[in-house]
């Protein structure tokens, strides 16, 4: 039993973290187990593995954007199951199961630049056309000492 008011407050509020989190683990393994069944079955066309591989995509979406799961864990689970899919039924997996695969940005085509015209650089003078300049010789005064 916790001891101080903040300590009963952080009690209460890991339980509600626990129902949370349990619930997003549960959606995730639940839409997983479904998958799983279905490709044992061989159900790889019909309407219904279309859904539960959305439902299942978007379970680990959710659980990756909430931090549940990290998001490479996340994205490294659906290559793995459309990788499954692909074994199964030879074809591009997101055509096969019906989900749409967000579009990758394509690379413009390059243009080339116009070459820049150089500007006009001023001629720096060199030592030799420099006029030498007068040492001014300073005259050493000395005293005679007497």
């Amino acid at each position: 039993m916790p001891n101080t008011k903040a300590a009963t407050k952080a009690l209460r509020v890991s339980n509600r973290k626990r129902i949370v989190n349990l619930a997003k683990k549960n959606k995730v393994d639940n839409s997983r187990r479904t998958l799983n069944k279905l490709i044992k079955l061989g159900e790889t066309s019909a309407k219904n593995f279309t859904e539960a591989l959305s439902t299942y995509f978007s379970a680990l979406d959710k659980a990756a954007k909430s931090n549940f799961i990290p998001k490479t864990r996340a994205n490294r689970l659906k290559s793995r199951m459309t990788v499954k899919l692909k074994q199964l039924t030879g074809q591009d997996t997101y055509e096969t199961a019906g989900v749409k695969q967000e579009k990758t940005k394509t690379a413009k085509p390059k243009v080339e630049k116009k070459p820049v015209a150089k500007k006009p650089v001023a001629k720096k003078e060199t030592t030799e056309d420099k006029p030498k300049a007068k040492k001014a010789v300073a005259k050493k005064t000395t005293k005679k000492s007497e």
